[in-house]
């Protein structure tokens, strides 16, 4: 039997060939304390009454993977450090079958860090 296609009609979602989604862009390492009872003046300590949380971020890395739950079949490419951070973030991605591509970089290039402070306030 012979499939006809009429101008105004939908292929059928199983005909469709499924393609990736490709994010380009920033991949972090969201370090986040805090509360914290106020924030530290220059050059001194304040201890975080809370867990210090480590945490994959970045605004290229956050889109790819909600794209991933969404409908899959992402691929994220991006610069991640040879580092703990880097590994952090390859296994985060890896767990939810997001394609890893790495841009080129120097390799003694560190994971990009976010600091996050907040206050009592926040």
């Amino acid at each position: 039997r012979k499939h006809r296609l009429c101008a105004g009609h939908r292929h059928h979602s199983s005909m469709r060939k499924r393609r990736t989604i490709l994010v380009v862009g920033d991949s972090f390492c969201d370090v986040n304390a805090g509360p914290l009872p106020r924030l530290p003046e220059w050059g001194r300590n304040v201890v975080s009454p809370e867990r210090i949380l480590a945490q994959p971020g970045g605004a290229a890395l956050n889109v790819a993977c909600n794209l991933q739950r969404l409908r899959g079949d992402t691929a994220l490419y991006s610069g991640i450090g040879r580092d703990a951070f880097g590994d952090m973030l390859r296994v985060h991605l890896d767990s939810l079958g997001v394609r890893l591509i790495e841009a080129d970089s120097d390799e003694d290039a560190p994971t990009g860090v976010c600091m996050v402070l907040s206050g009592p306030d926040d």
